[in-house]
């Protein structure tokens, strides 16, 4: 279940709705005036996208070319970045995808996610890291149990690996979090976990508190299990013996404290955070190189891929704030 944007920005209608058709095409309006008025706004991350599109579309060109003995794309497709001449595309692409996470809508967050399956298809040994970013696409998209999947087989796969053709299919997402703790963590693997497991838990606390409408609602048992299913996401949904039970807490319980594990996780993985992500300003006007060491760079890096996503889902930032009041 995703919350990203699908209707106007200023207004939030969401039917007769037109695009950014001269700029980034993705952000949504219901007409000229809400477009117009939006504009101050929207500006630098409109343009950003331009920009980014018509360097990706050039360096397109220049592999495309007809002089070229070879078409890359086809010859090179797996190993693009052991060929000097496609760097400055594979650049270029990951650019374009990182500024299409900024339009906060459904349709950018989406074609980012495009972007980086195309990224694996052309570099199956992942130069630029793009695995390290999917799972913020994904969590943001509401795809949860892909997701799961996603940082499950990265974790314990590492190096060059076949996403999105992986041998992890629908993993259970209440296991315990000991594969992202292992004696190699990955900062972005706990983060994603972390908003899975809120989500989950998030879940199961509403389906606790719905428990009452089969008391208070005259309606047949099946409507009401109807309305408490479009009150929770698919894989809680799905999940029969959770989605009957008439005592969620242990569950709850066990949530909680897989969420504060993943806390101290992400605490390993890289100091620096969780102190830049609670107070994030500095962090999210920071350029920082794209490298990924432990460092703070790294930690400002993450702060502005995953912020969104946190922001996306509710209760995280928080859950965040609690447990790091109580752990100091």
């Amino acid at each position: 279940m995703s919350t990203l944007r699908s209707n106007c920005a200023v207004c939030g209608k969401s039917e007769d709705l037109i695009r950014c058709e001269e700029g980034c095409k993705y952000m949504l309006y219901c007409g000229q005036p809400h477009r117009l008025a939006d504009v101050a706004n929207h500006a630098v991350a409109c343009d950003a996208v331009k920009r980014s599109k018509a360097k990706l579309d050039t360096e397109d060109r220049l592999l495309r070319n007809p002089m070229l003995a070879h078409n890359l794309f086809e010859v090179a497709k797996g190993n693009f970045w052991r060929i000097d001449d496609t760097r400055n595309y594979m650049k270029a692409l990951y650019s374009h995808m990182d500024y299409l996470m900024k339009i906060k809508t459904y349709g950018a967050v989406k074609a980012a996610f495009g972007y980086a399956v195309n990224a694996f298809e052309l570099c199956r040994t992942d130069c630029l890291m793009v695995r390290l970013v999917v799972p913020a696409i994904y969590v943001r998209l509401g795809k949860d149990q892909e997701c799961y999947d996603f940082i499950k087989y990265s974790a314990v796969v590492g190096g060059d690996f076949n996403w999105p053709n992986t041998s992890i299919r629908d993993a259970d997402v209440f296991e315990p979090i000991d594969v992202f703790d292992g004696e190699t963590r990955t900062l972005e693997f706990a983060l994603a976990a972390f908003l899975i497991k809120m989500k989950l838990l998030t879940d199961v606390r509403t389906l606790q508190n719905s428990l009452f409408l089969y008391t208070y609602l005259p309606f047949p048992s099946e409507l009401v299990d109807r309305i408490r299913k479009l009150a929770v996401g698919e894989i809680v949904a799905e999940r029969t013996a959770i989605f009957n039970s008439q005592n969620q807490n242990p569950l709850i319980q066990t949530l909680v404290l897989q969420i504060k594990q993943l806390y101290q996780v992400v605490k390993k993985a890289n100091p620096y955070f969780w102190s830049g992500f609670l107070d994030p300003a500095e962090f999210l006007a920071a350029r920082p190189p794209t490298y990924y060491d432990g460092t703070i760079e790294h930690a400002q890096t993450a702060v502005q891929v995953y912020y969104e996503a946190f922001v996306e889902t509710p209760g995280s930032i928080n859950m965040a704030r609690e447990i790091a009041e109580k752990d100091g």
